[in-house]
C-alpha cells in the first residue's frame, strides 16, 4: 500500500502495514532491564524491571554506538510482568483436576521440594489440564499505539484509536473471568442488576489503576457486580436516584462524559503525582459527593478510599412484607463456601513473617503462595463450587409475617403462600 486515499483502506492500516516488519524486528531484541525507582518524599528506593528494545534493529544497527534503545511499559516488580504485554503467543493456565494422584501427594507433602518439580508435574495429564485464556496474536490497542509511536515514530490520536477499537476491537472471549461470568448469567439464572436497569450506560467502571492515575481519564474496568437470582428480580428497584453523574446533572447521564464526571466528582478529585507522596487529599465537601439518594447502581467513593468504588442494591418493601425478616444463615455450607474472606482474620495477617512455602498444584494456589506477606497477595478460594445450581423448580413456602402494631407486647400474624424456585438463594437465609 502506498496510501489509503481512494482505496477505502483506513490510513492507520496503511501505516501499520508499512511499519510492522520494523516493529517485529525490534521486538525480537526485547529484554527486561533492572531499574531503580525512588520515592522523592521518603527517599525509599525500589528494585524494578522495565522492557527495552532496540528500535534500530531493523536497519541492521545492533552495535552499542548505533542502537536506539526505547523503554516500553511501566516499571514492574518482575521480569515476567515487564515483558508480559509484548508477548503475543497463545496463553494458557493450568487448573487442578482434583485427582489425588501419587505425584500430587508427593508435591503436597514434600515441603522443601523445588518449584521446578511442581512445574514438571504440570505435564502430568492425570493431574492438570491447560486452559486457553488468550489466543495467539491478540494485542491491546493501548500496546499497539505505544509500539508504533516509540519504535517508528507514528502517532495515533484518540480519534484514530477509537476508530481502531470500533472497526477491529473485540472482547477477549477466552478470558477465564469472561467465561465465568457468562456462565453465571446465562446458565445459573443470575442477573447483573446494573445492566438490567442501565443497558446503554457507557464507560461506567468500578476499578482503575491507581499507580497510573487512570481514574482521572476514566480508563478502567467494571469488575464489581451485584448479581441477583432472577427469582428475586421483582423485588429489586432503581431507587430514588438516577445514574450518578457527579455533582452536576447531565443531559445524557448514560454518556461517556457523564461517566468521567462521576468518576472524578466533576474534576474535583485530583490525581497523585508520579514524584510520590500518594493520592492528593480533598476537602470534606468533595469527599461528601459520594453521598446521594438511595439507588441501585454505583457509589463513587473517593480515590483515597480504594482503587475500587462501591456498588449498591435496593430491595423494595414487598420482599420484607412477603418473606418476613430474615438473616443470613452463616452456618449454611454454601454460605461459608462463598465467603472465604471470613477466614482471614485481618489485613495485618498478610504482613506476617514469611514461612516455608509448599509448591501447590493449581494455578490459584501458586498465585496465593507466591509471596506470603506480600501486601498485594489475596486469599484464594480453593473450595469454590465448580457449578452453581440451576433455578428451575418451584415450591410453595408458607411464612409467618408479624407486622408491627405499635405495641411492643402485641402483634398479629398471618400466613401467605409464596412461589419461589426450589434452589433460590433464600434457602440460605433463616427467618428471625
Amino acid at each position: 500500500f502506498c496510501d489509503g486515499v481512494g482505496s477505502g483502506i483506513p490510513h492507520w492500516k496503511v501505516e501499520l502495514e508499512k511499519n510492522w516488519n520494523h516493529i517485529s524486528t525490534a521486538l525480537q531484541t526485547i529484554e527486561a532491564v533492572p531499574r531503580k525507582t525512588t520515592n522523592p518524599s521518603t527517599g525509599e528506593s525500589f528494585d524494578k524491571f522495565r522492557a527495552r528494545v532496540n528500535a534500530n534493529a531493523a536497519n541492521g544497527k545492533t552495535d552499542a554506538a548505533s542502537s536506539r534503545y526505547v523503554y516500553l511499559g511501566s516499571y514492574e516488580d518482575s521480569e515476567e510482568e515487564a515483558l508480559g504485554c509484548y508477548n503475543f503467543d497463545e496463553r494458557t493456565y493450568f487448573e487442578d483436576t482434583g485427582e489425588n494422584t501419587p505425584a500430587n501427594n508427593v508435591v503436597n507433602t514434600a515441603k522443601n521440594s523445588a518449584c521446578t518439580t511442581e512445574l514438571d508435574n504440570f505435564n502430568n495429564e492425570q493431574q492438570h489440564h491447560a486452559i486457553l485464556c488468550r489466543k495467539k496474536n491478540l494485542i491491546s490497542i493501548e500496546t499497539l499505539t505505544e509500539l508504533v509511536s516509540k519504535i517508528v515514530n507514528v502517532f495515533w490520536d484518540e480519534k484514530t484509536q477509537r476508530e481502531i477499537a470500533k472497526s477491529e476491537g473485540q472482547l477477549n472471549t477466552d478470558a477465564p473471568d469472561y467465561l465465568w461470568i457468562k456462565k453465571v448469567l446465562e446458565e445459573d439464572g443470575m442477573v447483573d442488576v446494573f445492566r438490567h436497569f442501565y443497558p446503554r450506560a457507557d464507560s461506567r467502571f468500578t476499578c482503575w489503576h491507581q499507580l497510573r492515575n487512570k481514574r482521572y481519564t476514566n480508563e478502567g474496568s467494571r469488575i464489581d457486580y451485584t448479581l441477583v437470582d432472577r427469582s428475586l428480580l421483582e423485588f429489586v428497584e432503581k431507587g430514588e436516584g438516577t445514574l450518578r453523574c457527579g455533582p452536576t446533572p447531565y443531559d445524557n447521564p448514560l454518556g461517556e462524559e457523564a461517566a468521567l464526571m462521576a468518576a472524578t466528582a466533576n474534576g474535583m478529585f485530583e490525581s497523585g503525582t508520579f514524584a510520590g507522596g500518594g493520592i492528593a487529599s480533598a476537602p470534606k465537601s468533595v469527599l461528601d459527593t459520594q453521598f446521594g439518594p438511595t439507588h441501585t447502581g454505583m457509589i463513587y467513593t473517593p480515590p483515597s478510599y480504594s482503587d475500587h468504588i462501591a456498588v449498591s442494591l435496593v430491595f423494595n418493601d414487598r420482599l420484607v412484607s412477603l418473606m418476613g425478616v430474615f438473616t443470613l444463615d452463616e452456618k449454611d455450607a454454601a454460605t461459608r463456601k462463598s465467603q472465604p474472606h471470613k477466614k482471614q482474620r485481618s489485613i495485618a495477617s498478610f504482613l506476617a513473617p514469611k514461612e516455608s512455602v509448599v509448591c501447590q498444584s493449581s494455578s490459584s494456589s501458586l498465585a496465593s503462595s507466591q509471596a506470603v506477606g506480600d501486601k498485594r497477595g489475596l486469599p484464594q478460594n480453593g473450595n469454590a463450587p465448580k457449578k452453581i445450581s440451576h433455578f428451575v423448580e418451584a415450591k410453595k413456602l408458607t411464612t409467618k409475617i408479624s407486622p408491627s402494631t405499635g405495641n411492643a407486647k402485641s402483634s398479629s400474624t398471618r400466613k401467605e403462600s409464596v412461589n419461589y424456585p426450589k434452589n433460590s438463594i433464600l434457602n440460605h437465609f433463616k427467618k428471625a
